[in-house]
């Protein structure tokens, strides 16, 4: 019996720590996203400090924001009225579409007018790119 409950202990101890290493590395995924695309910013962009960290803070809550959408998405598809996968791509675009918005207009009060337009013009570019490789 005692075997049986140092088993059981062990299982679940084990279980609670995989799945605090993946929170961990999936934050650590996020983070390095979001170092990267500013760093790409301070090169093209030359942004100060400042900039780097108010950008680097708008790009974190952006992240965050499409991580809630996807989570309810996923659930959405689970749940017992099943939402098709069309419906959730259409959902997903929609939301994705809305919080490109608020993150650009974030970015709109930190950036100066020639920067904000260089940005642009990298987005544009980004999104020819993600077209031509679906198509």
């Amino acid at each position: 019996m005692k075997k049986l409950v140092l088993i059981a202990v062990a299982f679940f101890t084990l279980n609670a720590v995989a799945q605090e290493q993946k929170v961990k590395q999936e934050k650590i995924k996020t983070d390095q996203s979001v170092d990267n695309k500013v760093k790409k910013l301070v090169k093209t962009l030359e942004l100060t400090p400042d900039q780097q960290e108010k950008v680097r803070l708008v790009f974190l809550d952006h992240n965050k924001e499409m991580q809630k959408v996807k989570l309810k998405i996923k659930e959405a598809l689970k749940a017992e009225n099943k939402m098709s996968k069309e419906d959730a791509k259409k959902t997903m675009l929609k939301q994705n579409d809305k919080i490109m918005t608020r993150t650009n207009s974030k970015l709109k009060e930190i950036l100066t007018e020639e920067q904000y337009k260089k940005y642009e013009e990298m987005q544009q570019q980004n999104k020819k790119r993600t077209l031509e490789k679906k198509y």
